[in-house]
């Protein structure tokens, strides 16, 4: 009777672990997505005042205040600060640009020369390195007497900029007509050139995650899709397509992780080759990334205005906190 009792205690008890391990399976998956969902919806607040020596009339402009999304880019928004500010400028026809409170002007993208293409990562042989498969002569330790062949612009996203300043919110910006600091930022907003640079982000994520089989075989349509997604916001739409890049068979992970360290806005970012696997085939986390990029994981890595931990995976990082254009953008900070 003892040995019937105890079979059933048994049983339950199994019962109860199979219902509790489906339970977890089933909201796992559910707080993946919403993990997508929250860093999709991440905004800042930002207040932005006229500069007081630009203001033409005798009324003083309100301030405009937005939330802007974390994963946008400037060029994308700044159309309606101008629009707000234009009635008490004369001169309307200069490019506007962004001040910090610390008196620099918001830098929203790095220029660069790039090599001729990206290669197709099977050319590079069984050990190809980031010269090997990226064109960007940018911060990655690459030929720099390379030839070239045009110009590109890498924009960083809003959220990045703000994590990089470690702003106070409401991040106070001041807006400016005149005297367009060229020294410091060639590029001047352009929705066009924010479009060229997203398509060759996913391009060059695609390289390292697949080997440029996604984004290789997509049709314009789908191009489009994600583009016309990001720009408006919408995330069902974005992600019936982003989805694709973020899949891969069952068992197997990303071929390596597209990402890039950044310090200082004044200073290059770093990026280097890093797969996401150990050679015994366990997976890497943020602190074997940091050991391998920087000789050291003594930093606070912030991205979505998140401390990250340094255990956390970098293929579930990657697929969960990696940016529209299929980076991860990681800002490190020296433990103090």
């Amino acid at each position: 009777m003892e040995d019937s009792q105890a079979a059933l205690e048994i049983r339950k008890k199994k019962k109860r672990k199979c219902l509790f391990l489906q339970n977890k399976c089933l909201f796992q998956m559910a707080e993946d997505r919403e993990v997508l969902r929250e860093v999709w919806e991440g905004k800042i607040p930002v207040c932005i005042r006229l500069a007081q020596d630009e203001v033409d009339t005798l009324k003083q402009p309100e301030p405009y205040l937005m939330m802007v999304p974390r994963l946008t880019y400037l060029p994308l928004v700044i159309d309606k600060v101008k629009k707000h500010f234009s009635p008490y400028v004369r001169d309307t026809e200069g490019d506007m640009w962004l001040e910090a409170d610390n008196g620099q002007p918001l830098k929203w993208s790095v220029d660069e020369w790039l090599k001729p293409s990206i290669p197709d990562i099977h050319e590079t042989g069984s050990n190809p390195t980031l010269d090997t498969l990226f064109p960007s002569t940018h911060g990655t330790g690459h030929d720099n007497h390379a030839p070239v062949t045009s110009w590109c612009s890498r924009h960083y996203p809003m959220g990045l900029l703000f994590d990089l300043m470690k702003a106070e919110y409401p991040c106070e910006l001041i807006a400016r007509f005149k005297n367009y600091p060229e020294d410091k930022m060639f590029l001047k907003p352009n929705k066009a050139a924010v479009e060229s640079h997203f398509i060759y982000a996913l391009k060059e994520a695609d390289t390292l995650k697949h080997r440029k089989q996604i984004v290789g075989n997509m049709q314009k349509r789908d191009t489009n899709q994600l583009w016309l997604g990001f720009c408006n916001h919408k995330f069902d739409q974005f992600w019936a397509v982003n989805k694709l890049l973020m899949d891969h068979p069952p068992g197997q992970t990303f071929k390596a992780i597209p990402f890039r360290i950044y310090r200082d806005l004044q200073e290059p970012f770093l990026q280097r080759l890093v797969t996401p696997q150990l050679p015994t085939g366990e997976y890497k986390t943020l602190s074997h990334l940091l050991e391998e990029c920087l000789g050291s994981d003594q930093y606070i890595v912030v991205t979505h205005g998140i401390d990250l931990s340094p255990n956390t995976p970098l293929q579930w990082l990657s697929e969960h906190f990696s940016f529209p254009d299929n980076f991860l953008h990681l800002c490190v900070f020296p433990k103090s």
